[in-house]
């Protein structure tokens, strides 16, 4: 019986950081395979051999394409993956343990110097020279912010000349993001994942974590400047209070925020809710279990029905708004206010979701056609 391939993914945004890393586990005989992208191409490098891996439109998709046929052709044992920078852990890892690997632990390479400043900016990953392809959109605080909240561990490096307050803001920003994740100095990670150090990793805990509708992470205590909340509403925004307020929730200090909202005027529509740095989405996520029929309920993920069960509502069902925000100096009473001012007053409650239809809603031109039911 073939020994199961137990896989520790490392991922963060440094080319120079994962090199090093793949030399010290070499020279202390880790398995090692290397993924990266090299003007325009995505090549793998293991076991002393180097394999161009075809690219249509898209290095992600090519990668996790490659990975179930590398993987299973393996013979067991060990294996660390590193990943390429820009490339999402989450999507790899749920990609191996489809192709039969046990996924033990997601580390992370970070420069505890700079965490703080990327997840306050807007670049876009075209702008740094790491974008994956030219459909490839994604802003560096929010891939910084999503390889972090997958991690189970950090692999830190700290420049000598770095600022220790920005050193210490970068870790409790990271504390914040991933609660119960381990952090070792990168150079002692042979102790920490170049060993047989057992299952860290839970996929399906942050597949909870991560998808809309699902149960968020609770709050770490605050951890110097930086801290975290959950606002959670059973009454629908305003649309247009809520568009005119997101300027001013951009301005308390949140850095990161992830969760889910119910707009009065799209009544079928759970949206997601993401701030990673200066920028912020919402977008469609599926359906409200609410109103769905036999056949969506099914359709939705256990984790979806699950949520939706544990916090149903009697008239409402699952739709509420429930975001985790965390941020550096948090105006947090600022922001709650902020937020529930845009909420529909009990007046506008009591005239019914038929009067809700009618409200003016400017995130047409962003989120499309509202959805009636049948």
């Amino acid at each position: 019986m073939r020994e199961p391939l137990r896989v520790t993914i490392v991922t963060g945004t440094s080319a120079a950081l994962s090199d090093l890393l793949c030399v010290r586990m070499r020279a202390l005989g880790v398995p090692v395979a290397r993924y990266r992208y090299e003007d325009g191409a995505l090549l793998r490098s293991h076991d002393g051999e180097r394999t161009s891996v075809p690219v249509d439109h898209c290095a992600s998709c090519a990668l996790r394409a490659d990975l179930p046929d590398f993987l299973t052709g393996l013979p067991g044992g060990r294996l660390m993956l590193v990943l390429p920078e820009t490339a999402d852990p989450l999507d790899v890892a749920i990609t191996s343990e489809g192709a039969g690997a046990v996924v033990e632990t997601v580390a992370m390479i970070v420069d505890l110097g700079s965490v703080a400043d990327a997840l306050a900016g807007a670049d876009t990953l075209a702008e740094r020279g790491l974008a994956a392809g030219v459909t490839d959109h994604r802003t560096l605080a929010g891939l910084l912010a999503r390889q972090a909240e997958t991690a189970d561990v950090f692999l830190t490096w700290t420049g000598p000349d770095t600022d220790p307050d920005q050193v210490g803001l970068g870790r409790a920003l990271l504390t914040h993001l991933s609660p119960g994740a381990g952090f070792t100095d990168i150079d002692a990670a042979a102790d920490r994942i170049g060993v047989d150090a057992g299952k860290a990793f839970d996929l399906q805990a942050v597949l909870e974590r991560t998808q809309p509708g699902g149960a968020l992470p609770g709050c770490p205590a605050a951890f110097g400047r930086v801290s975290t909340l959950i606002w959670r509403s059973r009454r629908p925004f305003h649309p247009e209070r809520l568009y005119a307020a997101l300027d001013r929730v951009m301005d308390t200090g949140v850095r990161r925020a992830r969760g889910h909202l119910w707009l009065a005027s799209r009544p079928l529509t759970l949206l997601s809710w993401q701030i990673a740095g200066a920028t912020l989405s919402i977008e469609p996520a599926g359906q409200w279990l609410h109103t769905a029929g036999p056949d969506e309920w099914q359709r939705a993920s256990p984790i979806r029905r699950t949520a939706a069960c544990l916090d149903w509502h009697p008239e409402h069902g699952d739709r509420r708004s429930e975001i985790r925000f965390t941020g550096t100096d948090l105006l947090d009473r600022e922001l709650c206010s902020v937020l529930d001012e845009a909420l529909l007053t009990g007046p506008e409650m009591a005239v019914g979701e038929r009067a809700w239809a009618r409200l003016a809603d400017p995130f047409t031109p962003w989120l499309g056609p509202i959805a009636r039911a049948s």
